[in-house]
């Protein structure tokens, strides 16, 4: 029994990732599963923001709050942040970019102003980083 729950322990995250994508992948081809897609919508839609309480509860719960440190990298990736923002927010208005590539550029957006996501401080601590240390970034 331990040795199934150390298997599962360690591979919950890349199954999920690719049982994920093949979902993704599986419903964007398939047209007949549209009007399931648009029926569970509602649904998904009131159910995500709970996950993501309870991902990042069972995250913070593991931590340790005395380590809980600022870093001299904290303040680099936030220096880095804001002039990519800067940067990308300047070429958008000097460029009066519109339409698809506007939709485009404010993905790209929206992976600089949050790149640091609730599944990135486990993904740290599973390659032997300091999950205090990205908390702390998450904080910041």
């Amino acid at each position: 029994m331990k040795a199934i729950l150390e298997f599962l322990k360690n591979w919950t995250l890349p199954s999920a990732i690719v049982v994920g994508a093949s979902l993704y992948y599986l419903f964007s081809m398939i047209p007949a599963l549209d009007g399931f897609s648009e029926a569970a919508s509602p649904v998904f839609d009131a159910v995500l923001p709970w996950f993501l309480f309870v991902i990042l509860l069972t995250t913070f719960l593991k931590i340790d709050y005395k380590k809980l440190r600022l870093a001299k990298w904290h303040l680099w990736i936030s220096i880095t942040q804001i002039v990519m923002v800067l940067v990308l927010v300047g070429c958008i208005l000097y460029f009066h970019v519109t339409g698809d590539d506007l939709v485009l550029m404010e993905c790209i957006l929206a992976c600089v102003i949050g790149p640091c996501a609730a599944a990135s401080s486990v993904v740290t601590a599973k390659l032997g980083g300091s999950l205090e240390s990205m908390t702390t970034y998450t904080f910041v």
